[in-house]
């Protein structure tokens, strides 16, 4: 059986089937049709590798989230999203506003910067809700604790244009 790669051989035959590749997740897969589809000489490579590129893109995950019902579903998603790492998705339950974002992003820096073993505790840890606070129709403090440290912590979740989001300015400021 005859093996070729697309990006390296002009020709790309196995068997009676046509190799293609795509990216999903970081791996490369391999795809196969029905046939044997020679690759000639005479194909602009630009236009291979355009057509590859299309192919790549489209396979990549976009992570659609999905938009948060109450506060109660904000602040968990959020927070479990901060227990895994998951810092985009983190943002996605964030409020945004410039103030926010930069504490966001020290907090993300804070995480990535412990080491891989306490990482992994607060990815395993459960979410232990201790409190829900309605401080108003739009306003909402979650008080919550994980598995790994037991430290109380509050986030406040608030309702605006429509959506409901995390506040950190709020959340790390003490003000609640």
């Amino acid at each position: 059986m005859k093996t070729g790669y697309l990006l390296f051989n002009s020709q790309v035959s196995i068997g009676k089937k046509f190799c293609f590749f795509a990216q999903k997740r970081n791996a490369l897969l391999i795809l196969y049709a029905n046939q044997t589809i020679p690759l000639q000489h005479s194909i602009n490579m630009k236009y291979l590798l355009f057509i590859f590129t299309l192919v790549l893109i489209s396979c990549q995950s976009n992570k659609n989230y999905p938009a948060a019902e109450n506060a109660f579903d904000a602040g968990r998603e959020f927070i479990d999203a901060y227990l895994k790492g998951d810092f985009k998705k983190a943002n996605f339950y964030m409020l945004q506003d410039a103030e926010n974002n930069a504490i966001l992003r020290k907090v993300e820096i804070t995480y990535k910067n412990k080491p891989a073993e306490i990482r992994n505790q607060y990815q395993t840890a459960s979410i232990n809700i201790n409190s829900i606070e309605d401080v108003a129709p739009t306003e909402t403090i979650i008080n919550y604790a994980n598995s790994y440290d037991n430290v109380a912590h509050k986030v406040k979740v608030i309702l605006k244009d429509g959506k409901w989001q995390v506040d950190l300015k709020y959340t790390l400021d003490g003000n609640l």
